[in-house]
């Protein structure tokens, strides 16, 4: 039901995967762990409720996902984690009610997406995220932001110094969204900003 004791790890020249576990309930220690090359996948593992530690973790050579988890509740930490490489998701973690941490993250060269989390209800953090997605050698774009179909989400804080989004800008589909708070800092969108069916923070924005 435990993964932990492994808290002298410090680098994983391949990939970190925990992945259909379905006993699994908790993750926790990994928390001198610094480094992985390849991608972060923590993905349906049916009963996981908690991730903790991996608050040393600076750099994911790849992608990270935390995603299809129904029983997880929380995901703090990972606030050294300063660069993703490829896409950051979290999605589809029907029990989570909230996203903190990853205080330090700077860059994600690809996509940002948080979605289909039906029970969130604050996304806060991300105080230090500056740039989503990048150019390729032949002048296309890759990242995307988007926030879509969390539809207990009532409050988006944080992103105060986000500046640039190589694609497009997406917030939508979010039944009970109340507050868009936060980024202050953008002077770039790539492509196209939507915020689009929102119907409380749209009531809002047309003055019903």
């Amino acid at each position: 039901e435990t993964i932990s004791g492994v808290g002298s790890l410090k680098t994983i020249r391949g990939k970190f995967v925990m992945n259909n576990n379905k006993l699994l309930k908790t993750i926790t220690g990994f928390n001198a762990l610094e480094t992985i090359r390849g991608y972060f996948s923590i993905i349906i593992n049916e009963t996981l409720e908690t991730i903790s530690g991996f608050n040393a973790l600076e750099t994911i050579g790849e992608y990270f996902t935390i995603s299809n988890n129904k029983s997880l509740i929380t995901i703090p930490g990972f606030n050294a984690l300063k660069t993703i490489s490829e896409y950051f998701a979290i999605g589809s973690n029907f029990k989570l009610e909230t996203i903190s941490g990853f205080k330090m993250l700077e860059s994600v060269e690809g996509e940002f997406s948080i979605v289909n989390n039906t029970e969130i209800k604050t996304i806060e953090g991300f105080l230090k995220l500056e740039s989503i997605g990048k150019l390729t050698i032949i002048g296309d774009f890759y990242g995307y932001f988007y926030i879509n179909n969390n539809n207990g989400l009532e409050t988006i804080l944080g992103f105060i110094s986000l500046e640039t989004i190589i694609g497009n800008f997406f917030i939508r589909d979010n039944n009970n969204l109340e507050t868009i708070s936060g980024f202050t800092s953008l002077e770039t969108v790539g492509r196209n900003l939507n915020i689009i069916t929102n119907p409380i923070i749209s009531a809002k924005i047309k003055g019903n």
